[in-house]
């Protein structure tokens, strides 16, 4: 499948009893992007998968995701390299319950094994998509995207960036060295700096940044609670 057919795969499968065509109010919509490049091994795609379905098992941080106006959320969860797949489709979390299923869809998905490149400006593209044709109207609508190096495709992310940014959607990131002893000088930057100039971007815009697979966990879900929480007045990334 090439670049521009992954952009119209079938993105918007709701969950529930609320596929009609009127918009559900959600407090956020929320695109999980998790990179699964090459650079990325089978262990590092396993700690990712377990932390993120682990993360919608918690039920205290779920009962602050859910703390908002409307009580509810929006997630899906999308994998990223070369191209995109959608794991998990657009899912209306409104209870612990739902919740759960959700990480039960995340766990239960095969891990995919890619040989494939870095292609951040087609996980930004493909992730903006999805927000605009949901059958969700978020009070913010948030990008959060994870991965452990720069883009290595022929088009920069950084116009990309700055066009969602302009229809007012954040971008958050979650930069990954999850191998303590993990070799950098492949990259022509750190991850981390990387991230914070060329990816996140938006209304309260902030970067996380994992050293370790046992940090991975811990680092999602605070990032999880602040970015579902924020308020939408900040101007300024931050660094975590």
């Amino acid at each position: 499948m090439g670049y521009l057919q992954s952009l119209v795969l079938p993105l918007v499968l709701l969950a529930g009893d609320h596929a009609d065509s009127t918009k559900v109010s959600v407090d956020v919509e929320l695109v999980l992007a998790a990179d699964t490049s090459s650079s990325m091994d089978v262990e590092e795609r396993q700690a990712q998968v377990d932390g993120y379905a682990n993360a919608f098992r918690d039920g205290a941080l779920i009962a602050r995701l859910l703390s908002g106006p409307t009580g509810r959320i929006a997630v899906t969860y999308v994998e990223w390299s070369e191209e995109q797949r959608v794991i998990v489709p657009w899912t209306l979390i409104s209870n612990v319950h739902e919740a759960e299923r959700f990480a039960a869809a995340i766990a239960d998905a095969p891990v995919y094994r890619d040989p494939h490149g870095t292609n951040l400006t087609g996980a930004l593209t493909f992730s903006a998509a999805a927000l605009r044709l949901n059958q969700f109207d978020g009070r913010r609508s948030v990008i959060d995207i994870s991965g452990d190096g720069e883009n290595n495709f022929p088009f920069p992310p950084d116009p990309v960036r700055d066009a969602i940014v302009q229809e007012g959607i954040t971008i958050n990131g979650l930069s990954l060295e999850l191998r303590e002893d993990e070799k950098v000088d492949w990259r022509n930057e750190p991850t981390a700096s990387y991230y914070a100039a060329h990816v996140i971007g938006g209304p309260g815009a902030f970067l996380v940044s994992v050293y370790g697979m046992g940090a991975f966990e811990e680092a999602l879900k605070r990032k999880l609670a602040l970015e579902v929480l924020a308020g939408s007045d900040q101007s300024l990334p931050v660094r975590l």
